[in-house]
């Protein structure tokens, strides 16, 4: 049982040695999709506000992460309403979200078309 142990933890900290030798190589910068391209260019704070019956404010957020290759965005953060959507490229390169909402689901969908100021999804 000892032998089958320091095996498993060798295993382990060979692969945490790999892991903490990539990190520390320079890693070339992610270029995805035009699509995707585009949605890193939302990376910061955002607050819009919409006039219907009665005024709404929301406040949205985009970082990098993944090594560049995923951007995530949050809506209504440090509330109980907070969702958060995920884009990335699939590897056809082509855009992809993945949406964990406030009703407990996680609705997932692709580039449908693309316009100077605007990104139509549709479901997968």
């Amino acid at each position: 049982m000892k032998i089958h142990k320091l095996i498993l933890a060798g295993f382990i900290g060979l692969l945490a040695f790999g892991s903490f030798q990539t990190a520390a190589e320079e890693q070339k910068p992610y270029v995805g999709s035009e699509a995707f391209e585009r949605m890193k260019q939302l990376v910061g704070s955002w607050e819009s506000s919409m006039d219907a019956d009665h005024p709404v404010k929301m406040a949205a957020s985009y970082k990098l992460t993944a090594g560049g290759s995923a951007v995530v965005e949050t809506i209504f953060e440090g509330t109980p309403n907070e969702m958060v959507t995920v884009y990335y490229d699939n590897p056809k390169r082509k855009l992809n979200m993945t949406h964990y909402c406030m009703l407990h689901n996680q609705p997932k969908m692709a580039l449908k078309s693309m316009k100077p100021k605007r990104i139509g999804i549709r479901p997968v």
